[in-house]
């Protein structure tokens, strides 16, 4: 018998928390449209603070420019009312330099592999990788991330992801640093450096992936970056550790809880090793998770 009372009473009740991990992040790798601005306020509601939105639609991503993404009707405003961040980027290195605009004249800019350059043709297909020893690529991807934030003061965090995939460079320079993470993390020391002189408060993102599996022995600019790292459950102690070694000033984790694509997949019935893993991070002084 379901018992009945004219009135209901609580008592007052003041409680104040502070999530354990600083950076719950969901990326948005589908295209963007009015259904989005109700995801904003699931991800409220299930304790998520950051969006990631694609910089550049690359190798076989539904993502967008991010022009289309912040021209949904409602979709910012969304994010301002449940407090909300938003972070551009992904695999966006040919978003800062665009083979169609720097390849005929500075072929340099991009990766070689056993000895040759790739064609523009194959960069069109995101094949290849940036030249990361390359001092000049670092110089203006920080003069166009600074461009892009005074243009979308929305955004508060940019990253310098990589390219999906390998073909990472082989050049004289990049091998005189020594491995692919090496190369990598000295550009984005180098970019970071210069964006932190400009905007002390603008941040980036940088991903340890594929060839950037390994943490670098050059250290990288802390003041501004968040080191992500991408990798399948179970979690790599050692990994981690060699990145929050890095001097990165922060560093998370990229997951594949749903394998690579929610609308591809089942999700992975596994809540006790999902419960394990963030523990884990917690305890390791990882600041938060980018779930895919």
């Amino acid at each position: 018998m379901i018992p009945r009372r004219p009135t209901l009473a609580a008592p007052g009740l003041n409680v104040v928390e502070r999530p354990a991990l600083s950076y719950r992040a969901f990326l948005q790798l589908e295209v963007v449209g009015p259904a989005t601005v109700d995801w904003v306020d699931w991800m409220a509601k299930n304790r998520m603070n950051r969006m990631v939105a694609t910089l550049y639609p690359a190798k076989g991503y539904k993502g967008q420019p991010y022009a289309q993404f912040r021209s949904v009707p409602g979709l910012l405003d969304a994010f301002r009312r449940r407090g909300l961040a938003i972070e551009a980027g992904n695999h966006a290195a040919f978003h800062w330099i665009p083979p169609a605009e720097f390849h005929a004249a500075k072929p340099e800019f991009y990766s070689r592999v056993r000895g040759k350059t790739n064609r523009l043709e194959d960069l069109r297909l995101d094949r290849g990788q940036l030249c990361y020893a390359n001092d000049e690529i670092a110089s203006i991807t920080a003069d166009r991330v600074l461009e892009f934030a005074r243009a979308h003061p929305e955004v508060d965090l940019l990253s310098l992801y990589t390219n999906d995939g390998y073909g990472y460079c082989e050049c004289a320079r990049c091998a005189a640093l020594g491995t692919p993470s090496d190369a990598y993390c000295t550009y984005v020391d180098r970019v970071a450096r210069r964006v932190h002189e400009a905007r002390p408060d603008l941040r980036l993102s940088f991903l340890s992936y594929n060839a950037i599996k390994d943490p670098p022995r050059v250290r990288v600019f802390g003041t501004n970056t968040l080191c992500v790292v991408a990798t399948w459950p179970p979690t790599d102690q050692t990994r981690l550790e060699g990145w929050l070694a890095s001097g990165a000033g922060q560093v998370a984790l990229y997951e594949y809880y749903m394998g690579s694509y929610s609308d591809r997949s089942f999700p992975w019935v596994a809540p006790r090793a999902i419960a394990d893993e963030l523990r884990t991070i917690h305890r390791l002084g990882l600041a938060g998770v980018a779930s895919q």
